[in-house]
């Protein structure tokens, strides 16, 4: 199929290199197949599921380092994935394309979306309300954490801090979101792994 005749792409499987480029490069929507919730959703209940059993998961609901093996409450959690992705983004220098931003949101949804991160599926429909709603994150291009630092870049916007680009127009990320139709409430809270 042509890339210009793509009118929207369905995440659940394999895509083909043409629907990649129709997403990155002429903005397509993206949608999520039944599969794909499916997936992403009974991974995530297993890991709340270890979570509310205490279960020691690195990173997760435990320090680093020295700290791997100490247990942290729920409330310090939710700050702790905060803290890591503000210390992860440290990219500098010129910005990536919009086109290569929206690429690497397309292909975290296409990896995470496989099911085995533990990840909730909300967090994946705002990275692909991002993408269907046009607001591309600022992301600097050089950074000393390789990919991390570039999607931690990306997730900033999610919390509504950093910048992202609307119509492009280069605006804080709470008044990207805004402008995009997000309630102050954009990035949704619940007790536990975030």
């Amino acid at each position: 199929m042509a890339i210009k005749n793509i009118q929207h792409v369905t995440l659940g499987g394999k895509i083909s290199l043409e629907e990649f480029v129709a997403v990155a490069r002429l903005k397509v929507p993206v949608h999520f197949s039944e599969e794909y919730r499916q997936r992403v959703e009974k991974s995530s209940r297993l890991v709340q599921s270890w979570i509310n059993e205490g279960k020691v998961m690195y990173g997760v609901n435990t320090g680093f380092g020295a700290l791997s093996t100490q247990l942290i409450s729920a409330e310090e959690t939710a700050l702790l994935q905060r803290n890591i992705l503000v210390s992860h983004a440290t990219s500098v220098g010129e910005p990536l394309e919009e086109e290569t931003v929206r690429a690497i949101l397309l292909m975290v949804l296409q990896n995470v979306g496989q099911g085995f991160s533990g990840v909730r599926l909300e967090t994946l429909d705002m990275y692909r309300r991002l993408l269907n709603e046009r607001i591309t994150p600022y992301v600097p291009g050089e950074g000393s954490v390789g990919y991390l630092s570039v999607e931690a870049h990306i997730a900033l916007v999610l919390i509504g801090q950093g910048k992202a680009y609307v119509d492009g127009e280069l605006l804080p990320a709470s008044e990207a979101l805004s402008r995009g139709g997000w309630s102050r409430s954009f990035c949704p809270r619940k007790k536990g792994w975030h």
